[in-house]
């Protein structure tokens, strides 16, 4: 059986990066905007059994500039449900990804009327790097 082609082209990709001498100095995000219910369920107005979206729990994938690559960090319960520990907040994975480029998360950006607004409310997961 074929690999699905994300799983087929995620490692090349990476490894074309290292051999160009661009992965210290490049992000490479995989994510999706949700996980996927934990268990099987009717899915409407189609008659078949599926996952439906699920905003609980999903992975995400980090690589290059600067992260440490081979770690998994955090778990969810035994139904996949919700997180079990090191749960990432939003804000948390934007101020990771900000510091990862670079950028200070604590920065703020000013509005046409000067007000300021922080880019990032989250702590940045040293974890990761």
């Amino acid at each position: 059986k074929l690999m699905p082609p994300m799983d087929q082209s995620y490692p090349v990709l990476l490894e074309d990066l290292e051999q160009r001498g661009l992965l210290s100095e490049t992000l490479v995000i995989w994510m999706g905007e949700f996980g996927r219910t934990p268990k099987l369920e009717y899915v409407a107005p189609h008659p078949t059994i599926g996952r439906n979206h699920w905003g609980n729990v999903f992975s995400i994938a980090l690589a290059g500039a600067g992260v440490r690559g081979g770690q998994v960090l955090g778990s969810s319960d035994k139904d996949g449900a919700y997180p079990k520990d090191f749960a990432v907040e939003p804000g948390d994975l934007l101020a990771t990804l900000y510091h990862s480029l670079g950028i200070d998360p604590q920065s703020e950006i000013r509005d046409p009327l000067n007000r300021p607004h922080p880019i990032s409310r989250g702590r940045v997961l040293e974890r990761v790097f």
